[in-house]
């Protein structure tokens, strides 16, 4: 395939899924552009993110989260972090934090931060995690960051694996495990990373709900 390209995977059982490969400079525009249709159509996709392998959809479609629930043999889909091209896509749809709070948010995003807030009432209660809030990170990725903006809305994104099991950290295995299963996977290579921080940023401390990557 080269660098960067495309090929066709799957056939009679599942999704018509396609393969796109990252480019080694780059967001690799031509894959970001085939990935927009089949993301706002309700499609379910495997990308690289900053750490690890995640299956990724329209944070605003209903059908795709009952996909990775699926996917994950994990129903609990509210819980889900999604990821943001920045600030002013996050407050769409989550409360701004405030204090010390917003003070960690400035300092490390973009990076392995993934920011609990408390959602804004038009956000639909099934899209929420508990007590109505929103896990957002905003990724360092120029790939994921050129995506997300030009989908226009975030994107859920949980780890690619059985909830419970360890996530592949090679491209090749998930192409096999997934591909029948998948509307699109996008060939990052292999990753080797530790999951995001996350940190609650609902009151007035940050309160670290799982250790990661940033320490804090």
């Amino acid at each position: 395939m080269g660098n960067e390209g495309e090929r066709s995977v799957g056939g009679g059982g599942g999704p018509q899924g396609r393969v796109f490969r990252l480019g080694r400079h780059g967001p690799s525009i031509r894959v970001v552009r085939a990935l927009v249709p089949i993301l706002r159509s309700g499609g379910v996709v495997l990308l690289p993110t900053d750490t690890i392998y995640g299956f990724s959809a329209c944070f605003d479609l209903g059908e795709p989260r009952e996909r990775i629930g699926d996917l994950k043999g994990d129903q609990r889909l509210g819980a889900l972090l999604a990821l943001v091209s920045g600030f002013e896509m996050a407050f769409r749809y989550v409360e701004p934090p405030h204090g010390p709070c917003k003070e960690l948010l400035l300092r490390h995003w973009p990076g392995p931060l993934t920011a609990v807030l408390r959602a804004r009432s038009h956000v639909p209660t099934e899209f929420c995690g508990p007590g109505d809030t929103i896990a957002f990170r905003w990724p360092v990725s120029p790939f994921l960051q050129a995506l997300l903006g030009a989908v226009g809305v975030p994107l859920l994104s949980t780890s690619a694996n059985r909830s419970g099991e360890a996530t592949p950290s090679r491209f090749g295995d998930l192409l096999a495990r997934y591909e029948q299963s998948l509307d699109a996977l996008v060939d990052g290579g292999d990753l080797v990373g530790e999951a995001s921080t996350v940190v609650d940023l609902t009151g007035k401390e940050p309160v670290v709900l799982r250790p990661g990557a940033l320490e804090i």
